[in-house]
């Protein structure tokens, strides 16, 4: 038998405990909105919804939001808004980039449309969020989440795939495996430094741009594999294959060193992406952070690889690497995004240590 007390100071002491952690994770939260900082916002349409969209983020959510201002078509003659008009949806590229915006709600009613569908598109090349307030529903795309600010209800359309509970969980073991990693790799750290610089000439590191979450670019650390005027020499290796799509990449690659041969082929040269994992621009399993140039042609599917962290190894990489140039599969990666799960990283963390043994693929 169960003493009753027992139950009693069970109860007593679960309810203290989940009042307790409570508490420490919603502190834990309102301190990292601090750390990050305020999203500014840009909201396309000036009516009376928009306007009272605007004065609740800026009223009652000063340390989360700030609203750069409006974009309106047709501006009205005496326009009651709480920030300035900044152009039209046409200049939306512009005042993203003028402006910095993270953000972009679309607020325009369901009786002016706009150029919604154009819009949404060009959208999806800027490194943005986009929201749709509710009362265009019917247009949103699915899997949308939706939010509420003051009364209205927004809908999330390009957000993070990987968000609550599960970012959480993902988050923990890449700052969990990457900081174990740094601490004790550092020796071989400083190892292939060294192999590098009697190799060749130039410096250690390699820091090319990469297009990551949302579309934000960041600097991606690599060891670095080839000659100091490898871009210069793009050209000698640059090649069509039988349907006429550019691979940018080859076996034979000249411009490789003799050091770097090998860290490609046990795809060391990768491993100062741990601090890229560590300081949150990447993540350990994910789609491969593509150049810039080559996103610019992307098209609306496209864009959902961004809406994922990038990660160090991902499902096209266990599938294939460099036999299968990446700009030409995206498929692998968008069945990642839309099949996300722990259980699928371990999965692709543990089919990568086969990939890198057998160094299949790797140049």
């Amino acid at each position: 038998d169960v003493p009753r007390l027992l139950v009693v100071y069970f109860c007593s002491i679960l309810y203290v405990l989940f009042v307790l952690s409570r508490l420490v994770f919603t502190r834990y939260l309102a301190r990292k909105r601090l750390q990050k900082g305020t999203a500014t916002a840009l909201i396309v349409g000036a009516t009376a919804d928009s306007a009272y969209l605007a004065r609740t983020m800026m009223d009652e959510h000063p340390r989360v939001f700030r609203v750069a201002g409006f974009v309106e078509d047709d501006p009205p003659a005496e326009p009651r808004l709480p920030a300035p008009i900044l152009g039209n949806s046409r200049d939306v590229p512009r005042i993203i980039r003028e402006y910095q915006i993270d953000l972009v709600i679309i607020a325009v009613g369901s009786a002016r449309p706009y150029r919604l569908e154009t819009l949404i598109a060009e959208l999806s090349r800027q490194p943005v969020r986009i929201y749709l307030v509710a009362d265009l529903l019917k247009m949103a795309l699915v899997h949308g989440s939706v939010e509420q600010i003051g009364d209205l209800l927004i809908v999330g359309m390009r957000e993070p795939a990987i968000q609550g509970p599960k970012w959480i969980t993902k988050r923990a073991m890449d700052v969990l495996i990457s900081t174990i990693g740094l601490l004790l790799l550092w020796p071989l750290f400083i190892a292939i430094a060294i192999l590098i610089k009697l190799d060749s000439p130039g410096p250690v590191f390699y820091a090319p741009e990469r297009v990551g979450e949302y579309g934000k670019t960041f600097r991606m650390y690599k060891f670095r594999s080839m000659y100091v005027d490898a871009e210069q020499r793009q050209s000698e290796v640059t090649t069509t294959d039988e349907k006429g799509n550019i691979l940018y990449k080859s076996a034979e690659d000249p411009r490789i060193t003799a050091v770097g041969k090998w860290l490609r082929r046990t795809s060391l040269d990768e491993l100062p992406q741990l601090w890229n994992v560590l300081i949150g621009e990447m993540s350990l399993v994910g789609p491969r952070p593509e150049q810039p140039f080559l996103t610019q042609d992307y098209g609306k599917g496209e864009w959902q690889r961004v809406s994922v962290p990038p990660g160090i190894t991902g499902w096209w990489q266990v599938r294939g690497r460099s036999d299968l140039p990446l700009h030409l599969n995206i498929e692998h990666d968008i069945y990642y995004v839309y099949n996300y799960s722990l259980l699928l990283d371990l999965k692709i963390l543990f089919l990568t240590l086969g990939v890198v043994l057998k160094g299949k693929g790797a140049y």
